[in-house]
């Protein structure tokens, strides 16, 4: 799952143009829709604010 911090967060888009999901959107504020999420941790990495942070899920 990705976090975004929105504190950190500019909303610069930079994430959205590394996603080869395509799964984020950035509208009144940036959305992540983590159900189609690949993890690939791209957007974690490129982001320039350090706003987005991957966590695994936990399964019980």
């Amino acid at each position: 799952m990705i976090n975004i911090d929105f504190s950190n967060c500019d909303q610069c888009g930079t994430c959205i143009s590394v996603c080869p999901a395509d799964i984020i959107t950035l509208a009144a504020q940036l959305h992540i829709d983590n159900r189609k999420c690949k993890k690939c941790n791209k957007c974690v990495t490129i982001c320039p604010f350090g706003a987005l942070s991957f966590e695994e899920e936990h399964k019980e």
